[in-house]
């Protein structure tokens, strides 16, 4: 059963078919709760993760704290795996989900509120007072930086409006995060210290650009890098309003006890892709896993660049310069960028891994018969494009991509097909 709710609505040619396909096997290559299940196992007392292994003998309690979209889904196989062994713990996503031994609480994203306020300051609670014979396993994934709301020095309304303003002005995301690392006491490294003395094992689930680990959820169990001055910086760079920013943490000994672990990435994705594209019989290219800039640049770039009989496969997160009042995301705004360059017999789909491309649609698709569509439906790309109304433009068209939240994130997923 394909995971686009309007598969039979978008699926209209052989070609459509095969890009989506394509697309489906990288979200299933990094679901969070066969990722864990993959990567760990329990022997007794020994606990596998990857090549850690952790004798809970050793432990009086074990405790959990998911922050994230991937949180529901990796707490989920903690509690099938551990058993009696857990003692219990809180997952913070962005949907509720029936657990066992955890409990799940929502909050809400993309924008901090005061419900993150209240979800956070019970895992602040669940932490608080822990020993050096206890163990914390974490499940930190893209997301966690808005759910993750701690702020001693600010209120939720002016990091909405700083990470608003970063959003429209085109700011990627360690721009933003290093931000927002010295506005909480509990990213950038403060997760750490809140569980200390007991040991830390941190599960990422990487949605950031090379898999890197110190930028998801603003890297609460990471020791780090950025300093106040570079957060100054930022904001002067991108003009805004003056913050009262605190230093994040850079005592080593609260990170000795720490162990964190890559789980899945980008890459895992796109290499399920790329296995597939293959079994279709495409000459499969990986573009990368770091594609960034302007959204509807970089799909102008994949229009041109593929060639008769290629697929050419990418992921990584862009951002899109607001111009306009229009509706959209990255992921639509790329596909609408690429539309007046698709070549005959091709085919272009976009989408957040996420299922949520800043609106409900995970994304878009398009091919070269969409503009030719366009035309006779009146619609001027370029209007829509100019006034960041991707979504608008691709709801008429009925070529946006739905898939619901997915449980999982992993940044943006791409692919385009030229038979």
């Amino acid at each position: 059963m394909p995971i686009f709710r309007n598969y039979k609505q978008i699926a209209t040619t052989e070609l459509r078919k095969q890009a989506l396909q394509i697309i489906e096997s990288g979200i299933k290559a990094v679901d969070p709760f066969q990722a864990v299940l993959k990567k760990t196992s329990l022997v007794g007392d020994s606990l596998s993760i990857d090549d850690t292994v952790v004798n809970l003998r050793k432990f009086k309690r074990v405790f959990f704290v998911g922050i994230g979209k991937a949180s529901n889904s990796a707490a989920a196989a903690i509690e099938h795996l551990l058993g009696s062994k857990l003692t219990r713990g809180i997952s913070l996503d962005v949907e509720k989900r029936r657990l066992r031994k955890i409990v799940s609480l929502r909050g809400d994203h993309p924008f901090p509120t005061e419900r993150n306020v209240e979800a956070t300051n019970r895992i602040k609670e669940l932490l608080s007072n822990l020993r050096a014979n206890d163990l914390v396993i974490t499940a930190i994934s893209g997301g966690g930086s808005a759910l993750l709301c701690s702020l001693p020095k600010a209120t939720c309304a002016e990091e909405k409006l700083i990470t608003q303003i970063f959003f429209e002005r085109g700011a990627n995301i360690e721009e933003i995060n290093t931000v927002r690392k010295h506005l909480s006491d509990l990213k950038g490294g403060g997760l750490a210290k809140l569980a200390y003395p007991a040991t830390v094992v941190s599960l990422i689930f990487s949605d950031t650009p090379g898999c890197a680990l110190d930028t998801v959820a603003s890297g609460p169990t990471l020791l780090d890098s950025t300093s106040i001055k570079d957060a100054r910086a930022l904001i002067k760079e991108y003009r805004l309003p003056e913050m009262e920013f605190m230093e994040t943490l850079k005592d080593k000994k609260y990170f000795r006890r720490v162990k964190n672990i890559l789980m899945v990435c980008n890459m895992d994705a796109l290499s399920a892709m790329y296995a597939c594209a293959l079994n279709f019989g495409f000459k499969a290219v990986m573009c990368g896993n770091c594609l960034a800039g302007e959204a509807a640049e970089l799909g102008k770039w994949l229009a041109q660049k593929v060639r008769p009989g290629q697929a050419l496969i990418g992921g990584g997160e862009t951002v899109v310069t607001i111009k306009g009042k229009g509706r959209g995301g990255r992921n639509q705004e790329l596909v609408l960028g690429a539309l007046p360059y698709l070549g005959k017999e091709s085919v272009l789909v976009s989408l957040d891994s996420d299922g949520i491309d800043n609106t409900d649609a995970a994304g878009a698709i398009a091919d070269n018969e969409s503009l030719k569509k366009a035309k006779r439906f009146g619609l001027d790309y370029k209007h829509y494009l100019r006034y960041n109304d991707s979504y608008s433009f691709f709801k008429k068209m009925d070529d946006l991509v739905f898939t619901g939240p997915t449980g999982t994130n992993i940044a943006d997923l791409m692919v385009i097909l030229s038979a």
